[in-house]
């Protein structure tokens, strides 16, 4: 890596490392709130980032008018903002379980963890995915959970340590996947995100529009008869309360069956709060812009 690169990576880091510990002395709840509201700001005039999310929200919802797009655009950079900062601080945030609840089909949970059955929890950036983490892992030890690796290796530095505060995670690297692996055979159960661009993967329809979308963890859970268990974090209108709602597990198909159908229960819950979801991936990188199926 050239100096260069390194002085970019520290620059563009710096931020994101002061800011917390500034508001360190602060009560959780006024560090995040006051750290959401920079976020914001940030995302809502740097062009680049409200590029990408404006962007996003053209491709799936063309007809959507302009003063509905800029609701939304302010909505989902609060939301991005709140969800930052309480993952920055995830060793405070996993002990509020006060501000969470836990729905649906959790029997299912515990059924699967007293036979030492493995369970991959997928979900999506929408809400508070650590709020899962939180409510799940005293039930569910040890609740590990799969994450890619950051472009800024400086901040990934700073993201590593707070995702790690919920339990063991697993890096999207070959000794990170036999890692899982290996937590997988042991009866153990993993918390992932699938709601992110594969570039090894098929295309299939994410809120009304193609994506690629990888088929590499339900192979995983076939492999080691893993449950499939959909669940989502919903964040309440008040910005702090989180339901954890857990769905019924999948059934054992196939790869590209499984995945559709995790695909077509995120799609529902984005299109039911889109303001909840983060617009800011690159989700639809690589699909023509005119391709739309109706989920």
């Amino acid at each position: 890596m050239s100096d260069k690169s390194k002085l970019r990576h520290y620059i563009e880091a710096l931020p994101i490392w002061l800011l917390p510990k500034l508001l360190r002395p602060l009560p959780f709840r006024m560090r995040v709130r006051f750290g959401a509201w920079m976020l914001s700001g940030v995302l809502r005039h740097v062009p680049s980032l409200r590029k990408r999310i404006t962007n996003n929200l053209d491709h799936v919802f063309p007809d959507m008018p302009r003063p509905e797009k800029r609701r939304l655009l302010r909505n989902i950079s609060r939301n991005i903002g709140l969800g930052f900062f309480e993952l920055i601080y995830n060793s405070e945030y996993q002990k509020r379980t006060h501000e969470m609840r836990l729905s649906g089909d959790v029997a299912t949970l515990d059924a699967a963890h007293a036979e030492g059955r493995p369970v991959l929890l997928v979900s999506a950036h929408f809400g508070q995915f650590e709020a899962a983490r939180a409510m799940l892992g005293p039930r569910t030890k040890p609740l590990g959970a799969l994450y890619h690796p950051a472009h800024n290796p400086v901040f990934e530095r700073i993201y590593t340590p707070a995702l790690a505060a919920a339990g063991p995670i697993f890096p999207t690297t070959p000794r990170g996947l036999a890692a899982l692996s290996k937590h997988l055979k042991g009866g153990g159960f993993v918390a992932l995100l699938l709601d992110q661009y594969a570039d090894d993967g098929v295309p299939m329809p994410f809120v009304g529009r193609m994506a690629k979308t990888g088929l590499s963890m339900a192979r995983l859970a076939l492999k080691n008869n893993a449950l499939i268990v959909p669940l989502i974090c919903v964040r309440g209108d008040d910005g702090v309360t989180i339901d954890v709602q857990i769905a019924p597990p999948l059934a054992s198909t196939d790869a590209l069956t499984m995945t559709r159908e995790l695909n077509d229960f995120m799609s529902a819950e984005i299109l039911k709060r889109p303001e909840q979801w983060y617009w800011l991936h690159r989700r639809w990188k690589n699909m023509p812009t005119q391709d739309v199926e109706n989920t």
